[in-house]
């Protein structure tokens, strides 16, 4: 046996072996890797690795019984002993495998910064730029209803206690999350789905509203013993089903469940991807099933503004995993929302410096455990977000939504991003990405805000015009619509709008006086614009004071609104510090928010070479 691997060994059968190997799986890369781009069938790859596998034990043949000499190729045995230059070849495959594990390396290392970046498809791209038109609402519609188009309609809670809608609403989201993924297909958002729960209207006619070629409804019933899971995928166009599954499981299959939906689903609309690959993408992020429990459960409270269960749900995911990666950026968001002055949120109870720590604890947790560097973009665009890194933000948003281009909450970002560089034109192009993704009443909130902070006075009234008749009881859509269209020019209009919005009764959860302060001040905009000065004045004397408010935004709005924009001014005076400097920040977005006064705020704009925007004074404003 030794004399046979010396054998072996002299004859260079191992060098031969190995240059093979790594020669062959270079090509077998290069060729898979270069088969789309040149148009070449699918069928290339598979042969050039059949042609490699069938030539490996032949070269191995040859390099035992063939061997290299100065007079060409001879049968080992005819070579004489000084005609064997053995060695010489043998040093000659040496260089050669050295070479290719060079080339071999360099490929890996270029192909894994490839992916890293996640580069999109001619579709993607298309798809992207496209939405940078706001073509007729019917071309709207036939645009986005392609083959590759779907909805994931809230599964219904047919369990015997009706308990269990979070978990119904959270499974229908993570099998949403799933498939948004997939760079080919096209999803529809949340909200819109999401919109038509308990809807009497026919499949074909909500898909035809939300805008998609398919829709995917379901019922889960649970117990403590079993989980039975129906869904079906239903051709929008004849209301054929595709595809249909029954699941009945134990209850710590979820994870599992949810993940054959996704790549079910995948394989009927016939989409590029490989479902293994589906598989692997389709990692929910934890290996616990009580934390994903959780973690459904605080998703299901969405949006996390005014719910605060929203926030235990997700504590107690990450409670029982934290390294749950998503679950942590969650929370990262909510405490994100809270650090944001001019939003009225539900108090948390805590100090303003309380909550920064717990979003940098939270981002931070999210960033270290991301299970993929494409969502590890989405995390840390949001804490450069609080750091005031503003350009690092918006290249992190556009690298992300390379991969993710049907995440609406991330085009609101970028919006977002956009408008702090000064880039208006880059917002609006992103909003417009917004509406053709998620033009529902639960988004137009952030819609109207966008479009008027973007300067597109147009687009806000139009959408606030459509809010008037599609979300009549909505009093927050209300109040934002109210302003922006006083800020078209639009005062009857307003009017409308302020009226419905007094006509709605204040939920429970409105009944602070924050939101008491926040009707008032739609009066005193709806009164000066009117021309009616005294009666503006007269409401604002009866405004509570900033200690009552707990807050500051709606003493500068009202004051901006009387024209009295000095002592506006003087109120984020305290904000003004380096220390400070994002809550000030976060009055930049308002188009009558004057910077210049403020020199942490200016020193901001200039580190981050970004453009000022112009300054708008507000048009209906008193004085």
């Amino acid at each position: 046996m030794s004399n046979l691997f010396q054998e072996l060994k002299r004859r260079n059968v191992f060098r031969v072996a190995a240059a093979y190997g790594v020669v062959g799986w270079l090509v077998i890369q290069v060729i898979d890797t270069v088969t789309p781009r040149l148009g070449l069938p699918d069928w290339v790859p598979t042969l050039v690795i059949v042609i490699v596998l069938l030539g490996f034990p032949l070269a191995l043949l040859i390099a035992w019984a063939f061997e290299v000499t100065t007079q060409g190729l001879k049968r080992t045995e005819d070579v004489g002993e000084g005609e064997s230059i053995v060695h010489a070849t043998g040093q000659k495959l040496n260089v050669i495998v050295i070479g290719a594990l060079v080339l071999a390396l360099s490929y890996s290392i270029w192909q894994n910064q490839s992916s890293e970046y996640a580069q999109t498809s001619d579709t993607e791209s298309d798809a992207t730029s496209a939405v940078t038109d706001v073509p007729t609402a019917q071309l709207e519609v036939a645009a986005l209803i392609t083959d590759k188009s779907i909805a994931i309609l809230p599964f219904a809670d047919f369990s015997a206690d009706g308990n269990q809608g979070w978990f119904a609403d959270g499974l229908s989201e993570e099998i949403l999350n799933s498939l948004v993924r997939i760079p080919d297909l096209k999803v529809a958002s949340r909200t819109s789905s999401f919109s038509y729960r308990d809807s009497n209207l026919e499949i074909t006619e909500i898909a035809r509203a939300i805008g998609v070629a398919h829709i995917l409804e379901g019922s889960v019933r649970r117990s403590d013993t079993r989980l039975r899971i129906t869904a079906q995928l239903i051709r929008a166009a004849d209301g054929f089903h595709l595809w249909s599954e029954n699941y009945d499981r134990a209850p710590d299959d979820a994870i599992a469940i949810q993940e054959d939906l996704a790549i079910s689903i995948s394989e009927a609309l016939q989409t590029a991807m490989d479902p293994v690959a589906l598989a692997a993408m389709a990692n929910v992020g934890t290996e616990s099933i009580a934390a994903y429990n959780a973690y459904l459960e605080g998703l299901s409270f969405w949006p996390c503004i005014e719910d605060l269960s929203c926030v235990a749900a997700h504590e107690r995911a990450i409670g029982i995993d934290p390294e749950f990666a998503e679950a942590q950026f969650q929370l990262a968001n909510y405490w994100n929302g809270q650090l944001e002055l001019t939003l009225i949120n539900a108090d948390p109870g805590i100090t303003y410096a309380e909550i920064k720590e717990r979003f940098q604890r939270r981002v931070a947790s999210a960033i270290e455990f991301a299970n993929n560097p494409v969502d590890l973009l989405k995390y840390r665009a949001l804490r450069a977000r609080v750091d005031l890194r503003l350009a690092d933000r918006r290249e992190l948003l556009l690298a992300y939504l390379e991969s993710r281009p049907n995440d609406a909450d991330s085009w609101f970002a970028l919006a977002d991003a956009q408008r702090d560089m000064g880039d208006l034109e880059g917002a609006l192009t992103a909003l417009n990405a917004v509406e053709q993704l998620d033009s529902r009443i639960e988004r137009v909130n952030t819609l109207i805000t966008g479009y008027y902070q973007a300067g597109d006075l147009a687009s806000a009234a139009r959408v606030a015009l459509h809010t008037i008749v599609a979300a009549a009881t909505n009093r927050n859509a209300l109040y934002q619509a109210h302003r922006s269209l006083l800020w078209a020019g639009e005062v009857s209009e307003a009017a409308r709008a302020a009226r419905l919005y007094h006509q709605t009764p204040f939920p429970d959860s409105d009944s602070s006086v924050n939101e008491r302060a926040r009707a008032q001040l739609l009066d005193i905009r709806q009164a000066c614009a009117e021309g009616r000065e005294a009666d503006a004045n007269q409401i604002s004397a009866g405004f509570p004071a900033i200690d009552e408010l707990g807050e500051t935004s709606l003493h500068w709005h009202v004051l901006q609104t009387l024209g009295r924009n000095q002592e506006a001014e003087d109120l984020l005076r305290i904000y003004d510090s380096p220390e400070t400097v994002l809550q000030l920040f976060s009055f930049y977005g308002y188009p009558e928010f004057d910077p210049r006064p403020f020199p942490s705020v200016m020193a901001v704009l200039e580190r981050e070479g970004a453009t000022l925007k112009p300054l708008v004074p507000i048009p209906y404003a008193c004085g």
